[in-house]
């Protein structure tokens, strides 16, 4: 957070805020008027894929760039990587700290909720940092995987349930929007928190993710690493 910023903190809100109040003016009258507190519904959907590519991106790229001082320190690289995490984290959980005021105001909090976020959070966050890993990978072979992850990311709006529930959508779309988007099962899982509710599986399928992703991510960045620097 800037110091010399007059709004401060405020900012961390407003992108949010911004979407909230175009995705409620658009999709209410449509999606929203089944669902119960459905700016809760929306913020707790946004947040999370905007945390999602947001770190992503700052991971991939900062890599690239900070591959002169990787080259001049005896630091491992993957700990320069995830030093990157701990700024937009920071961000993501203020934005959740509105949540939880929303699910207070709309009488769905509960302390229980509290505790298992928790996990849900550091699976989530285990699991973009897999993700980030092999982006950064790829990115030190290929430049054009940033415009290719930014067209993902678009995607990603869509074919995650921000603004729709998986109901709304046909038996074949439904099917590829939860088990062929990862982001979905997270999604599901921490605004039924916040709703008050609990699912299962998702939440089981959550944890499993976090888990694999950042296997996944961490065996591939500790074989290539080095290819990787010398490609760059």
């Amino acid at each position: 957070i800037d110091h010399n910023s007059i709004l401060g903190f405020f900012w961390s809100f407003l992108g949010p805020l911004a979407m909230l109040a175009v995705t409620y003016a658009i999709f209410s009258a449509r999606f929203g008027k089944n669902i119960y507190a459905y700016p809760l519904y929306l913020l707790s959907g946004i947040i999370m894929v905007n945390f999602f590519i947001n770190t992503t991106f700052y991971v991939m790229k900062s890599f690239y760039e900070a591959l002169p001082m990787m080259l001049n320190t005896t630091v491992r690289r993957e700990v320069i990587l995830v030093s990157h995490i701990p700024i937009p984290l920071y961000k993501f959980l203020i934005e959740l700290l509105f949540c939880v005021a929303l699910s207070v105001f709309y009488g769905r909090f509960s302390p229980t909720m509290v505790l298992l976020g928790l996990p849900i959070i550091a699976s989530f966050t285990a699991f973009i940092l897999g993700v980030s890993l092999l982006l950064a990978l790829l990115f030190c072979f290929a430049r054009d995987v940033e415009h290719l992850w930014m067209l993902i990311s678009r995607v990603l709006l869509f074919i995650s349930p921000i603004f729709y529930e998986l109901k709304d959508i046909s038996s074949w779309a439904r099917k590829f929007v939860y088990f062929g988007n990862p982001l979905t099962p997270f999604v599901i899982s921490l605004r039924e928190l916040l709703m008050g509710r609990f699912d299962a599986a998702s939440y089981a399928y959550s944890l499993f993710l976090g888990v694999f992703f950042l296997a996944l991510g961490y065996w591939a960045f500790c074989r290539l690493e080095d290819t990787a620097v010398e490609r760059a």
